[in-house]
C-alpha cells in the first residue's frame, strides 16, 4: 500500500506549560507491506500486521528552527479484514529526523542535528472503493537524541492526521 498522511502535533500534549513549545505540520509518505496475509482469515479479530516505511517532512510552526524530516520503520497491526466498513488500527516505530532547531541554543530540547523519534499511533481506516480508503490517525511522537548532547529535554507531541491510502495487488 501506499499511504499519505498530514497532521499537526503539539508538544504542550501531557506537558507542563512552563517548558519550550515545539509544534510542526508534518506530512508522511508510507509504504506498507502485509507480512501475515494467512492470517486474515485465521485470527479471531481477522486481523493482520504490515511493515511500513515511512518519509516525513515537517515544517515547524511555533519554537526555534523552521523544519525537520526523516525516516521511519513502522509495524502496524490492522484489526479487521480490509474489506470491512471500518478497519482500525495501532501502529509503533523508530526513526531518525533531522531538523535545524538544534541551532538555537537558547532552547534545551534538541541539542543536535540528528535526533531520535518513536511514536506510536491509533487510527481508523474508512475503505471508500476496492482500493481507496480515507484515513484519521491520532499519534504520539518523542523526539530526542538519547542523552548524545548536553541539551537533550527532548520534544513529546501529541496530534492528528488525516490521510488516504491505495492498496495495490487487489483482485
Amino acid at each position: 500500500s501506499i499511504q499519505i498522511v498530514v497532521g499537526y502535533l503539539d508538544s504542550a500534549f501531557l506537558i507542563e506549560p512552563s517548558r519550550p513549545s515545539l509544534d510542526w505540520i508534518q506530512t508522511g509518505l508510507r509504504f506498507g507491506w502485509i507480512i501475515d496475509p494467512g492470517a486474515i482469515a485465521t485470527y479471531e479479530l481477522k486481523g493482520h500486521f504490515e511493515a511500513i516505511a515511512e518519509i516525513t517532512g515537517s515544517s515547524i510552526t511555533d519554537g526555534a528552527g523552521d523544519f525537520m524530516g526523516g525516516v521511519s520503520a513502522l509495524l502496524r497491526y490492522n484489526f479487521r479484514n480490509p474489506e470491512a466498513r471500518v478497519v482500525p488500527y495501532v501502529q509503533i516505530g523508530a526513526g531518525i529526523v533531522v531538523n535545524d532547531a538544534y541551532k538555537d541554543e537558547t532552547q534545551g530540547l534538541i541539542g543536535q542535528a540528528l535526533e531520535f523519534s518513536l511514536q506510536t499511533s491509533v487510527g481508523l481506516r474508512f475503505p471508500v472503493s476496492k482500493d481507496w480508503s480515507v484515513d484519521l490517525e491520532g499519534m504520539f511522537q518523542h523526539i530526542s537524541n538519547a542523552g548524545l548532547d548536553d541539551r537533550n529535554v527532548g520534544v513529546n507531541a501529541g496530534g492528528i492526521f488525516v490521510g488516504a491510502t491505495y492498496r495495490f495487488g487487489r483482485r
